[in-house]
C-alpha cells in the first residue's frame, strides 16, 4: 500500500515539474523572436537648406514727384485767371495775372531812357576822333547807357512779379481765387501736382536694414482698388531708424503715366526679404511629443529622435531649427512604425521638391 502511495506522489510530482518547463519555455519564445524581429521599410527623405523669406505688409502714402503751391511775388488785384481746376499746364505757363499798369509804365519809361542814352552815346563815338569831345564825355555817355539798361532790367523784373507762373509742368487743383480778388504774398494761389510719377512711403521694419539697397523692388496695392498690384522700385532709403517706432521710411516709385491714381493716396505695400537658413523637411514627417516637435533622424540602419523648432510652414514644407545636417537622412513614410533605436531599411528615397520654397527664394528680390 506504501509503494502505491509513494508511485501516486512519484507521478504528480513529474506532472507538476512538466508544466512548469512548458510555462518557462513560452515565456522565453517571445523574447528569442524579439533579438530576430526584421528591419522596417521606410521612405526616407534627404534634408536640403534655404534661407528662409520673410513676407512683410506695411502701408504707404503717395506723394507726387514734384509739388508746389503757388503764391504771387506781390500783392495787388487779380486781372486775369489762365488755369482751369485739373488742367494740365506746362513749366512757365503763367497762371494768374495781377493788374500791371503802374509796372507797365515803368517798362516803357526805362526802354525811352535807354534809347535816349544810346543814341546819345553813339553820338559821341560818331565825333570821337575828331577831338571834339572829351574821352571823360564818352565814359560818363556808356555810364548812363548801363544804368539805363539796369533800369529797364528792374521794371521787367517788377512786371513779371505781376504774373504768378508754374515752375514746372504738372496738374493744377482747385483754387479760391478769383478776378478781382485782392491778394498778398501769403494768399495761396493753386496747388500744383507732377504726378507723372509718384512716391509711395512707408515704413519698414527695423529688421530690413542692410537687406534693402536702391533699385529693389516691392509691389504696391492701393486700397481703392485691391486687384491692381504695382511695381515699385526703391528709390531713396532714410539716413537714420527712428528710436520710437524702430522703423526705417523707405521712398519708392511708380509709373503714373496713365494718371491712374492721385497724390494722398494710400497703398499696402507687401515686399519679401531673406533671413537665415534653415533645414527644409516635409510637414509630414514632423511629429509632436510631450517636448515639442521631432523628426526620425536615421544614423546608419537605426533611428533616433531629432528635437526641431518649427521656423516657418510653406505648403507641406516647413523651415525648422534643429541637429540636421545637410543631406542628412529622415524617416518621410512610415514613421508611425518606428521607435528610438528601430533598425529601419530604406525602401524608396523621396524625391519631393519644396516647390513653394523655391518660388519663394526666387521671388525674394532682397538679399
Amino acid at each position: 500500500m506504501h509503494s502505491h502511495i509513494a508511485a501516486a506522489f512519484f507521478r504528480s510530482f513529474v506532472g507538476v515539474m512538466a508544466l512548469l518547463l512548458c510555462a518557462c519555455g513560452s515565456e522565453q519564445a517571445p523574447n528569442a523572436g524579439n533579438h530576430e524581429r526584421p528591419a522596417i521599410g521606410v521612405t526616407a527623405h534627404k534634408v536640403t537648406y534655404r534661407r528662409e523669406v520673410l513676407r512683410i505688409e506695411s502701408v504707404g502714402t503717395a506723394r507726387a514727384q514734384a509739388s508746389a503751391i503757388i503764391f504771387p511775388e506781390t500783392g495787388g488785384e487779380v486781372a486775369e485767371v489762365l488755369f482751369e481746376t485739373g488742367s494740365l499746364v506746362e513749366a512757365g505757363a503763367p497762371l494768374v495775372k495781377l493788374e500791371s499798369r503802374e509796372e507797365e509804365l515803368a517798362v516803357r519809361l526805362a526802354q525811352v531812357e535807354l534809347r535816349n542814352a544810346e543814341q546819345l552815346l553813339a553820338r559821341y563815338r560818331r565825333i570821337e576822333d575828331t577831338g571834339a569831345i572829351s574821352d571823360s564825355q564818352i565814359d560818363e555817355g556808356q555810364t548812363a547807357v548801363d544804368a539805363a539798361r539796369l533800369s529797364l532790367e528792374r521794371a521787367e523784373n517788377s512786371l513779371s512779379e505781376r504774373t504768378a507762373a508754374a515752375p514746372f509742368a504738372g496738374h493744377v487743383g482747385l483754387s479760391d481765387v478769383d478776378v478781382g480778388a485782392r491778394v498778398t504774398s501769403t494768399t495761396e494761389i493753386v496747388r500744383l501736382d507732377d504726378r507723372s510719377r509718384l512716391y509711395v512711403d512707408f515704413a519698414a521694419p527695423e529688421q530690413v536694414f542692410g537687406r534693402m539697397k536702391l533699385g529693389d523692388e516691392v509691389t504696391v496695392t492701393p486700397f481703392a482698388d485691391d486687384n491692381k498690384q504695382i511695381p515699385a522700385k526703391i528709390v531713396e532709403l532714410d539716413s537714420r531708424i527712428d528710436p520710437v517706432r524702430r522703423t526705417l521710411t523707405v521712398r519708392t516709385e511708380i509709373d503714373n503715366l496713365n494718371d491712374a491714381l492721385r497724390p494722398g493716396m494710400s497703398f499696402r505695400v507687401v515686399f519679401k526679404i531673406q533671413g537665415d537658413s534653415y533645414a527644409v523637411v516635409p510637414e509630414a514627417a514632423v511629429l509632436w511629443g510631450s517636448d515639442g516637435a521631432y523628426v526620425w533622424g536615421i544614423d546608419g540602419d537605426q533611428t533616433k529622435r531629432k528635437p526641431v523648432t518649427i521656423v516657418s510652414r510653406e505648403e507641406g514644407h516647413v523651415l525648422v531649427r534643429g541637429d540636421l545636417p545637410e543631406n542628412y537622412q529622415i524617416v518621410f513614410e512610415g514613421i508611425q512604425k518606428v521607435r528610438d533605436g528601430t533598425t529601419v531599411t530604406i525602401l524608396n528615397q523621396s524625391i519631393e521638391t519644396p516647390l513653394s520654397v523655391g518660388a519663394a527664394a526666387n521671388g525674394a528680390g532682397n538679399d
